[in-house]
This record gives C-alpha cells, sequence and structure tokens, in this order.
C-alpha cells in the first residue's frame, strides 16, 4: 500500500516542485531586469514553496514499510504446551487446533493472536504482547482465579 501511494504522490510532488523553481527563476530574472522589488519578494515567496514541496518530498521517500508477521498463539491444555504459529485465515480466539504435539493427549486452543514487528538494530525492543494479548492473559487470570475460589 506504501508503494501504491509513492507511486501516485511522487510524480505530484515533483512537477510541483519543478514548477516552483520555475516560477521562482523566472521572478528572479524580472528583478534583475526591472530592479522592482515586489519581484523579489515573490520569488523569495516561491523558494520558501519549493523548498517546503522538497522537504515533504524527501520525506515521503524516506516512509519504509517494515515487515510484519500475523502470529496465533496457541497451548495445549493439559499439559501446557505453547506454540507461535503463522496466522491463517479463520484462527480465532478459544478455537481448537488439533491434537499437542508434546504430550499427544490435551486438545491446541488459540490463546492469543498477535502482531510482531521485527526490531531494528539499536532501537528497543517493544513489548512482543500487543493490547489485545494483554486482555486475553488478563481474562485467563481471572477465570483462574474464579475457578481456585
Amino acid at each position: 500500500m506504501i508503494a501504491q501511494l509513492k507511486r501516485k504522490w511522487i510524480p505530484i510532488y515533483l512537477a510541483l516542485l519543478l514548477a516552483t523553481l520555475g516560477v521562482t527563476i523566472a521572478l528572479l530574472r524580472l528583478w534583475i531586469s526591472t530592479n522592482n522589488e515586489q519581484y523579489f519578494s515573490a520569488a523569495l515567496l516561491s523558494l520558501m514553496l519549493s523548498s517546503y514541496i522538497s522537504w515533504y518530498l524527501v520525506k515521503v521517500l524516506r516512509v519504509k514499510q517494515t515487515p510484519r508477521q500475523l502470529l496465533t498463539l496457541v497451548r495445549c491444555e493439559t499439559c501446557g504446551y505453547e506454540e507461535a504459529r503463522l496466522y491463517t485465515e479463520g484462527d480465532a480466539l478459544f478455537q481448537a487446533k488439533g491434537t499437542c504435539p508434546k504430550c499427544g493427549k490435551g486438545d491446541l486452543v488459540v490463546v492469543g493472536i498477535y502482531l510482531r514487528v521485527p526490531v531494528q538494530v539499536g532501537e528497543q525492543q517493544p513489548n512482543i504482547l500487543s493490547r489485545a494479548a494483554r486482555f486475553i492473559m488478563l481474562i485467563r487470570r481471572r477465570r483462574g482465579a474464579c475457578r481456585r475460589g
């Protein structure tokens, strides 16, 4: 999606930049030939507009799409075995996803669906669990407290 937006807007920004630079050059030539200060003021305004457009163009060019993965966290109800898998269409919370490969007795249940974004070198690693996963963990803790009490 970001690549499509870049393909759409970069030519527009380039055309605007070239147009404003052309107007700036024409106004500077008029100022030199007539020595009228109004042409110089208009040339400065046009130069400021072209610098803003070029700054914004550089900003658009620097936008990069970070690779992301949507993961499904499954857990065995019997032995507690956990596994993160790639999300597949139709995964839903608390849905059974087969039998446990470790114990072979329990069912694997989807306990979380979250988005993993790779961390760049030098950045602090964010909390892996998203808000939705934290909410699910809170629900599981409350259910455990209800069963014990």
